[in-house]
């Protein structure tokens, strides 16, 4: 396994997941004001068309039924994971 092979430069390659961040924090706003013009504009314009978006409901029996086809549960999740 790769975990084996580099054991010992894993602790070198591998950031803390505390220091980890994906994105920008909400207080680093430099980084956010040097996006391009044209990837805020997107990103606005996507939450607008999506402000009067009526989430799908999960139904109760989402949460306790072994019967509720995996199929069923993955469409119900990707409908609204998509909006996101």
């Amino acid at each position: 396994m790769l975990s084996e092979r580099y054991a010992d430069q894993l602790e070198n390659i591998l950031v803390d997941p505390s220091e980890w961040k994906p994105y920008p924090t909400l207080q680093d706003r430099d980084a956010w004001a040097s996006l391009p013009d044209a990837v805020k504009n997107a990103h606005l314009k996507a939450g607008e068309e999506a402000l009067g978006y009526a989430w799908p409901g999960l139904p109760l029996y989402f949460f306790n039924s072994r019967e509720m086809a995996t199929a069923a549960i993955i469409k119900m999740c990707a409908r609204r994971a998509a909006t996101l």
